[in-house]
């Protein structure tokens, strides 16, 4: 099995700390990290061992998805006494009714995403 050039391999707790001390430094995003693993399960289904990964569709995405919006709402940041104000938008995609693959799939809720901040911002929108 070739190992995958941009993911971290974790084989132990050392490993573990090393991605937790790239988080917190900001040198890796959680969001970077997923992709390269999704890259990573990818990667392994098209050359082997095949994972004959199956992604889960969750019918209930998009209510999920306001759930959480509304809760970062419910409870602004307070700087120095005072409560901030806060927006969160969201794009939500589906497998397979908007994308064939994963990373289609990453592609087709970014455009949701930006599509909600582009029509009024602070909502959740699905992949068109």
């Amino acid at each position: 099995m070739r190992p995958c050039s941009n993911v971290v391999a974790v084989r132990g707790k050392s490993d573990i700390e090393q991605l937790r001390a790239k988080l917190m430094a900001g040198t890796l995003t959680s969001r970077e990290l997923v992709e390269r693993y999704l890259a990573r399960i990818d990667e392994l289904d098209r050359t082997g061992p095949r994972l004959n990964s199956i992604m889960e569709i969750n019918p209930d995405a998009l209510a999920i998805a306001e759930q959480i919006r509304a809760a970062v709402l419910a409870v602004p940041p307070v700087v120095e006494g005072t409560p901030m104000p806060v927006r969160l938008s969201g794009g939500v995609a589906g497998y397979p009714e908007h994308a064939v693959g994963m990373r289609e799939l990453l592609l087709a809720a970014e455009r949701a995403l930006r599509q909600a901040k582009e029509t009024g911002r602070d909502r959740v929108l699905v992949s068109s």
